[in-house]
């Protein structure tokens, strides 16, 4: 176990410089208040909302169906009705908004 809880901090560490020198650069544009570069810093952060918006609905359509067996296995037998896939979906989504458990934090 302790072979990947390495390699995750690893993963860490690099998302989190990453997002950090990301950070830098887009105060460093704004500075210069030039029209293309703030133009240029909206559409990188516009597109990489859109990225992080775009991965999210993936894994929570990967993520549904094992919601979706479960549910279907076990909900059931307590006299609750069976749901879609597009119930699982949905639910994993809501679940996803409602109980973050992470956020961003940036550095003052």
């Amino acid at each position: 176990m302790r072979k990947w809880s390495g390699k995750i901090g690893d993963v860490r560490g690099y998302c989190s410089d990453s997002f950090d020198d990301f950070c830098v650069t887009i105060e460093e544009v704004v500075q210069h208040k030039s029209l293309p570069q703030v133009l240029g810093v909206i559409a990188i952060v516009v597109a990489f909302s859109v990225m992080v918006m775009l991965l999210w609905g993936a894994l929570s359509f990967l993520i549904a169906l094992p919601v979706w067996a479960l549910w279907n296995t076990v909900m059931p037998d307590i006299g609750v009705p069976e749901i879609s896939y597009w119930n699982a979906y949905c639910i994993t989504l809501l679940c996803a908004i409602l109980f973050r458990g992470n956020s961003v934090h940036l550095k003052d």
